[in-house]
């Protein structure tokens, strides 16, 4: 996405994450791919 924008971009890993229990990475990773979609689709 970022890329589309003109932006060059790395990513940058963390060693601290507040998604530590699958009760929270499952929706953050729901909604990431749900927004994944969306711009895969929208181009928005």
């Amino acid at each position: 996405m970022a890329r589309d924008l003109g932006y060059d971009v790395q990513p940058a890993p963390t060693p601290l994450t507040r998604y530590r229990s699958l009760g929270s990475k499952v929706p953050f990773a729901l909604s990431d791919l749900w927004l994944i979609q969306e711009y895969s689709l929208i181009g928005e």
